[in-house]
């Protein structure tokens, strides 16, 4: 539980003041949140940069105790830190079946390099798409065709699992074993243009991603 982790950080840091190992819980702080990073999971990454942040925090007091100097510690700046996190949460919220195809690409497809966090927000997004993918691929008259769709998450798919481990998402792809609990009554995930209303309203609940772009202090 990345709570847990970072309330042990916090404990870390607190004790380090009575037993004179200040430096040495820095040290170890910023080596948790290294290893966090290397986790493919959206909230222990996130819990990462803030775990960065308590570490800038507990210098500071360092310092202002007296308890080491201000040179032995090079704390990460709030900004990388704002940046990183509006990053990863960018990458999530862009990850989607219908994020336009101009966004979609430029995000997430014509970038030289991977985006950031995206190991991390693939684990979490794909589960969730393929999940409605029954419901919402197919093509009735009337309804609205989301193949093209499909087609540039799965070009984003194959790009990420040849740079990431996706070990959760790749057992998922490997046994179709995705959640088919859906909130929505057996009959209406296969009737034409009611499988599609019901799948879309799905696909955009829990939209997050950008509500740290809205914050005056994010800025």
């Amino acid at each position: 539980d990345s709570m847990e982790l970072m309330d042990l950080a916090k404990l870390r840091l607190l004790k380090a003041t009575e037993r004179s190992q200040c430096l040495g819980a820095l040290l170890e702080t910023r080596q948790l949140a290294r290893l966090m990073f290397t986790t493919e999971s959206l909230q222990l990454q996130l819990s990462a940069v803030a775990l960065l942040d308590v570490e800038r925090r507990a210098y500071r007091s360092y310092v202002e105790q007296n308890k080491i100097d201000e040179s032995a510690w090079r704390p990460i700046d709030h900004n990388i830190t704002r940046r990183a996190s509006r990053a990863l949460w960018g990458t999530r919220g862009y990850l989607r079946l219908l994020t336009p195809p101009d966004l979609f690409q430029s995000a997430l497809l014509d970038k030289g390099r991977d985006a950031i966090g995206l190991c991390a927000a693939a684990n979490e997004a794909y589960p969730i798409e393929w999940s409605l993918r029954p419901m919402l691929e197919g093509h009735w008259p009337g309804e609205r065709d989301l193949r093209p769709n499909y087609a540039r998450l799965e070009a984003l798919l194959t790009r990420a699992r040849a740079n990431c481990r996706l070990r959760y998402l790749g057992a998922l792809l490997a046994n179709g074993r995705f959640d088919r609990d859906l909130p929505v009554a057996a009959l209406f995930r296969w009737l034409p243009w009611s499988r599609q209303l019901f799948g879309l309203r799905l696909s955009t609940l829990n939209f997050v991603g950008f509500d740290n772009y809205d914050s005056s202090s994010s800025r």
